[in-house]
């Protein structure tokens, strides 16, 4: 068990900005950057609250065999917005996969699990908006720790009537926390002590569970590459079709940062996460 360093949401938010600005700056023509041609569906309500709105990129093209991603920002669970990570709808809809970015609400208006609940009903209203597609959630540090909630423990899903097996097609987990101490008095506040069991995902890996892609840099020092390797190795004990993936020289930044257009050479994150959805294709339950 790791601790979870907070990370800086601003610095991850500047670093997104200052790439989009130096794009707009080496475009010199009127020429829409390929990356850019989307469909964008912005503030879909998915339920009456401020912040249960999603965001939908669709790609210039789909078939019936489109998949969709819905992804889950980080933000150590108080920070965030699904506008900072316009990047990742538009490099997955390039890539020919439907995108979906979430909204949530935030500590300190809420704690866990609400967030989590959020999330499930963001998933809840991505299903009924593409009942027959495939659909893999994906997030990022805190939106990788609900993501692989959603995906293990079926609590949150079957109040919806969905289950993991049969309505996710997959999971892929970028630099999460599964398996961290709650030391820090802000999380002791947003992981009230009753909780806490049910926060780690590690206790949820026994019985059939969906693929799970893990992604994490070698030189994290917001939340330890051996949580991902733990969860891995955990869910392979129970027979579980499971991927971790280390890379080397890369932090808990820039790992998401790679699927930005000019960082994409840093860190192979697309190229794994798009393999990965592609080798899962046509798969009716995913466990």
């Amino acid at each position: 068990m790791y601790g979870y360093k907070s990370p800086s949401f601003k610095m991850l938010a500047t670093m997104i900005t200052l790439v989009i600005s130096a794009l707009t700056f080496v475009v010199l023509t009127p020429v829409t950057p390929s990356w850019a041609k989307s469909s964008i569906q912005k503030d879909v309500a998915y339920g009456s609250l401020g912040r249960q709105k999603l965001d939908v990129y669709m790609p210039k093209k789909t078939t019936s065999e489109t998949q969709v991603l819905f992804f889950l920002y980080g933000g150590s669970w108080d920070s965030g917005n699904k506008s900072s990570y316009a990047f990742m709808g538009k490099t997955f809809s390039k890539e020919g996969f439907i995108t979906v970015v979430a909204d949530y609400r935030l500590y300190p208006k809420v704690t866990f699990p609400a967030f989590v609940n959020d999330a499930a009903l963001a998933f809840a209203k991505t299903k009924s908006m593409f009942p027959d597609r495939q659909i893999f959630i994906s997030g990022h540090s805190a939106g990788a720790q609900i993501g692989a909630l959603l995906t293990l423990d079926d609590t949150y899903l079957a109040k919806h009537d969905l289950s993991a097996c049969r309505d996710i097609s997959g999971f892929i987990g970028i630099a999460g926390p599964y398996d961290f101490e709650i030391t820090a008095e802000k999380f002791r506040q947003i992981f009230p002590e009753p909780t806490r069991p049910q926060s780690q995902a590690v206790n949820f890996t026994s019985g059939k569970k969906p693929p799970v892609l893990l992604l994490h840099g070698k030189r994290d020092t917001t939340v330890h590459p051996e949580d991902s390797v733990i969860l891995s190795q955990k869910l392979k004990a129970s027979g579980n079709d499971t991927q971790v993936r280390i890379y080397n020289g890369i932090g808990h930044i820039n790992i998401v940062a790679a699927l930005t257009p000019m960082l994409g050479l840093i860190a192979n994150t697309r190229q794994d996460m798009t393999s990965f959805m592609k080798q899962k294709s046509g798969l009716k339950r995913s466990c």
